[in-house]
């Protein structure tokens, strides 16, 4: 038996400032923090109410349903010069 459960969630710096989060499995559970820290608590708080409410099939379902993979597309020249400017996912 486990004690915890890992599951990814998205975060979104927001515009007029701090994160919004969210967990692509887990449909409308989202939540905000003006810090990623803020926001990730925030979240797992969230997510606990949420598994707590949900039938245990349907759970396994959605949690089965979304993953993550990633892809490489073409860019142009000033993307790439933009998202290499001390971003950890600079394109070369």
């Amino acid at each position: 038996m486990c004690d915890v459960m890992k599951i990814d969630v998205i975060f979104e710096k927001q515009i007029e400032g701090g994160y919004t989060v969210y967990v692509p499995q887990l449909p409308g559970c989202i939540s905000q923090g003006d810090t990623k820290e803020e926001a990730m608590q925030n979240i797992t708080e969230a997510i606990d109410l949420y598994i707590n409410e949900i039938d245990k099939e349907k759970l396994k379902e959605l949690l089965s349903s979304v993953y993550l993979e990633q892809t490489e597309v073409p860019i142009n020249v000033w993307i790439k010069e933009y998202i290499c400017k001390g971003y950890t996912f600079c394109i070369k």
